[in-house]
């Protein structure tokens, strides 16, 4: 009996599908404590990843490599086009000015605060920044888990409601 039959035939099924993509989920996310809608899974997956290109997944992959935020880089020759030097150029964060609202969590594995407070944070201006710490949320609970709307969506829109009160007045 062939490997790849036997994994199939002994292993596959009898698993129990979403519960094995969840958990693959998990190993890259984080552990997951909040519900989520186990049945949703095949449609979560088949539309992942969603809202992304290739082009967003390299730079992301460049800048976890560089630990840098900076611009696309295209190499020497385009880069010199685009941005006049041969590397790419960095962003700029210190140029906001405006109120950044930063949901995260502890056991969110792919982004965990050490890496934000060593990329973005370092240059964006402190009394700026609102830590908003969400409890128990690994990556993707924050947009799958049955209470995101309780736990981001409305604070979210709380946030932006706050901000633009005496910002739209004639």
């Amino acid at each position: 009996m062939k490997i790849n039959h036997f994994c199939h035939k002994k292993i596959l099924m009898k698993c129990n599908f979403s519960q094995l993509c969840i958990g693959a989920c998990q190993v890259m996310s984080g552990p997951s404590k909040i519900p989520i809608n186990a049945s949703r899974a095949p449609a979560y997956m088949s539309n992942f990843p969603a809202g992304t290109s290739t082009w967003n997944i390299l730079h992301y992959f460049q800048m976890a490599t560089t630990r840098r935020i900076e611009h696309f880089d295209h190499g020497p020759v385009e880069n010199m086009r685009r941005y006049g030097q041969e590397t790419p150029a960095a962003y700029d964060y210190s140029l906001i000015d405006v109120p950044v609202f930063h949901f995260w969590s502890k056991d969110d594995f792919m982004v965990p605060r050490e890496d934000i407070d060593d990329t973005i944070m370092k240059t964006l201006r402190p009394e700026l920044v609102k830590w908003i710490e969400v409890d128990g949320y690994n990556h993707f609970d924050f947009a799958l888990a049955l209470n995101c709307a309780e736990q981001i969506a409305e604070p979210i829109i709380a946030a932006v409601r706050s901000q633009e009160r005496g910002m739209c007045t004639r």
